[in-house]
């Protein structure tokens, strides 16, 4: 008997009551997580466990609401889901007592409940009627210059951004309100946003686009203006949210970012060019060749990345094929012009982390896939480009490490080098999250990460960005877009080297 199948069955005994300080069970994709539940008259229970998915916190919680007789009031009052992290450190759960509740003494050992399936026409007709309206208002790239001086979210400090939310508070205009719901992320009072949005914001609550808080509305999702796209994914300033407009499992899915927005401004894309677009995820990249009249095809390896990337398309009214599955395979033998990926590229410490961040011990583990699929998928002539972070050992170069990933690529291509850091910075830049928990969480962290580097000998981590070009002859040039402060200040932007490297 595997250990596996005797954690199982330990924790079906445990399932059998749910009285106060009983060990209850819940099972993750892989193995089985021990949990702990302290019942109180007030209705507060704690949960400590390791290894649970989103998915299995939401529907723990309503089980759990429900054994104690609370019925449709759950709130989940301090999620400590760690952002770039498979573990759970504690939440509780709030509820008030519904004493005419018919739920059974016992509901952990029925099936965990299925959140309802909204129609995708309905979920396509709604993102829709909100981008017409986010248009409306002038929510685009140029409201977030103007109001907040930046070009996209990771240009925004975390207190930049509550200090924002305080002063839009202040505003009630249209777009004030659309920037405080869906790129601010902060609760808007219901009436307030049935004042601006009218008729949609209904729908939207019985769509699971909006949920309820209190006498405010807050949104499940995100939504970032790229290239007069508006495009929609989870959460990042908050946690992410359950959503029943997103039918699928999996995610979170990450919206776009600064790794995003290099490889928008370098996309080599003409009308009439087939393109593929691996790890997707949003489909951001997918959509920006799609506007400019290309056929493209978009692959993720997560169902719910696929499912909104669909979504995304629909709600943008653009035709991308969006596959379900592992990079090149379910494309057989298909090739392309252009070939554009965003993959995991971390050099994470967690393994079943979300699969928009682990690239594996050293930061290549898909990346490296991705590059010598450019052999079978790209054709003669035709462009790729990735961007990515790897972590080098001592006395290894990044072009090393490079020229093993195009092993027999006949083409040309330029390494771009964006920044450098040695171990400790990068762990103590990786591990910040933690900060929201206090500074001993975040050393553990710290020395978390750094355990993880020195176990696989990270000396350095190196950002780049890796373009080629399919000649019928082999080369790789390095170059970088690092600032220069000394001699003389001299600052290339990563658009200006390739865009240079191209037309030479």
């Amino acid at each position: 008997m595997s250990s596996a199948d005797a954690c199982e069955r330990k924790d079906r005994r445990r399932r059998s009551s749910v009285a106060s300080g009983c060990e209850l069970g819940t099972v993750s994709e892989i193995e089985t997580s021990a949990c702990r539940s302290r019942h109180k008259s007030a209705g507060l229970a704690r949960l400590r466990s390791r290894r649970l998915s989103d998915p299995e916190i939401h529907d723990f919680l309503r089980l759990e609401s429900a054994a104690m007789g609370h019925t449709g009031r759950v709130r989940r009052e301090c999620p400590v889901v760690l952002p770039f992290s498979d573990e759970l450190g504690w939440f509780s759960v709030a509820a008030r007592r519904d004493k005419k509740s018919r739920m059974g003494v016992n509901p952990l050992v029925t099936t965990s409940p299925r959140r309802p399936v909204v129609p995708r026409g309905e979920a396509i007709q709604c993102l829709q009627a909100w981008n017409r309206w986010l248009r409306t208002v002038g929510y685009n790239a140029d409201a977030l210059r103007e109001r907040f001086g930046v070009r996209h979210a990771d240009e925004l400090h975390v207190t930049d951004r509550l200090s924002w939310s305080i002063r839009l508070r202040a505003q009630e205009d249209s777009l004030a309100i659309a920037l405080r719901l869906f790129w601010l992320e902060d609760a808007v009072p219901r009436a307030l946003a049935e004042a601006h949005a009218g008729s949609f914001v209904a729908p939207a609550l019985r769509l699971g686009l909006l949920q309820r808080r209190g006498q405010a509305v807050e949104s499940c999702l995100r939504v970032e203006p790229v290239d007069e796209l508006l495009i929609w994914a989870d959460r990042r300033f908050e946690s992410p949210l359950p959503s029943r407009l997103v039918q699928h499992g999996g995610g979170p899915v990450y919206p776009p970012s600064f790794d995003s927005f290099v490889l928008a401004e370098l996309l080599p894309v003409a009308a009439g060019q087939e393109v593929l677009d691996l790890c997707t995820g949003s489909g951001v990249l997918a959509l920006i060749a799609a506007r400019r009249g290309a056929k493209v095809w978009a692959v993720d390896v997560d169902p719910r990345a696929v499912e909104l990337a669909s979504l995304n398309a629909a709600a943008n009214r653009l035709r991308v094929v969006v596959i379900e599955g592992n990079l090149y395979a379910p494309l057989g033998s298909r090739s392309f012009d252009v070939i554009v990926a965003n993959p995991p590229f971390v050099c994470s410490p967690y393994n079943r982390g979300p699969r928009y961040h682990s690239g594996g011990p050293t930061g290549d583990a898909v990346l490296a896939r991705v590059v010598r699929g450019w052999r079978r998928h790209l054709r003669f002539q035709g462009r790729a480009l990735t961007i990515g972070h790897v972590g080098l050992r001592e006395g290894e170069s990044l072009l090393e490490r490079a020229q093993r990933w195009l092993r027999g690529f006949d083409g040309r291509c330029l390494l771009v080098e964006l920044d450098r850091s040695d171990a400790v910075a990068y762990a103590t830049t990786q591990a910040a999250f933690a900060l929201a928990e206090g500074l001993e969480s975040y050393e553990r962290e710290v020395q978390r990460w750094l355990r993880h580097l020195r176990r696989h000998r990270v000396h350095e981590v190196v950002a780049f960005l890796l373009v080629a070009e399919r000649s019928g002859t082999a080369a790789v040039e390095m170059a970088s877009a690092k600032p220069v402060v000394v001699p003389v200040p001299l600052n290339r932007s990563a658009t200006q080297v390739v865009q240079e490297w191209w037309a030479t």
